[in-house]
């Protein structure tokens, strides 16, 4: 009786050791990893529950940032639900939240932001929140959501560029404004001391220097070549954009490196009107 009692015993605590260590083998998780590729989202639901989902195959992505990176939103929401371990990461350090907003999932960015499971300011190793990705992307209902639920505009990435440098770069005024009116610095620099306006100016960007002006960005910040808004505007041979900064009362007595004025920059692209106006012969 003693002996069967023993058997018994070991027979159920190796029967809960299975329930309670369910893991999937790398077959199955291949399986639901080919689901995922193929968009079968039945299967893959079919495939996973919240014993497997924080599972991966070695060297692959989280399964639930998977789904994601394919594109696939509905069945990433599906996903949510067997709880998956929102603080893991793809290899480049990208949130889920980082995925959706690059992906343009509004739905799925909501959710991860309404849920409050991952920081809404979350840096990769790049040092890319997910606002600065949905910016490159040109994601504009995206950079809404993330705006509307406080994302911060001012983290810059590991060239000390700020969101608002990616949108006057991409000339959206639109999306400039609203980082604006949601406490983005005009006068932010790159870690070559690259403002705003000068990148506005060198595009020759008109519409988009007068909303930084009008701003209060400093015209006169100089880069650590030397060069201001006006220079790089010269430099980079946009007249119109150089009568602009003039009606602004900018200084034109600066050296840019190499000690060249603004008339040798002007010269240098052999325009005329432009030396001329900078009071040269």
């Amino acid at each position: 009786m003693r002996k069967l009692r023993i058997c018994i015993y070991f027979s159920l605590l190796i029967l809960l050791t299975g329930c309670f260590n369910s893991k999937a083998s790398t077959e199955e998780l291949e399986d639901i990893y080919r689901a995922i590729e193929t968009g079968d989202s039945s299967k893959v639901l079919e495939l996973v529950d919240d014993k497997n989902i924080n599972q991966e195959l070695e060297g692959r992505e989280p399964i639930t940032l998977y789904a994601a990176s394919l594109g696939h939103e509905e069945l990433t929401l599906s996903l949510l639900e067997s709880k998956p371990d929102f603080e893991k990461k793809n290899h480049i350090g990208n949130s889920l939240l980082h995925i959706a907003a690059e992906n343009n999932m509004v739905k799925l960015v909501e959710k991860i932001l309404a849920e409050k499971v991952i920081d809404i300011n979350a840096e990769n190793e790049f040092s890319l929140t997910p606002l600065f990705l949905a910016l490159i992307q040109n994601n504009n209902e995206v950079i809404k959501v993330l705006i509307e639920y406080g994302a911060d505009p001012n983290i810059s990435n590991n060239d000390g560029y700020t969101t608002l440098h990616e949108a006057v770069s991409k000339g959206d005024d639109e999306v400039i404004n609203l980082l604006i009116d949601n406490g983005a610095d005009v006068n932010a620099v790159t870690t070559n001391d690259l403002t705003t306006l000068m990148t506005a100016a060198q595009s020759g960007n008109n519409s988009v220097v007068e909303i930084l002006l009008t701003q209060g960005a400093d015209i006169n910040k100089q880069d650590i070549d030397g060069y201001s808004a006006l220079a790089f505007a010269t430099l980079y041979n946009q007249t119109e954009t150089v009568k602009l900064l003039l009606s602004h009362n900018p200084m034109t007595d600066i050296k840019v490196s190499g000690g060249h004025s603004l008339i040798d920059l002007a010269k240098m692209n052999h325009n005329e009107e432009l030396v001329k106006l900078f009071g040269g012969g």
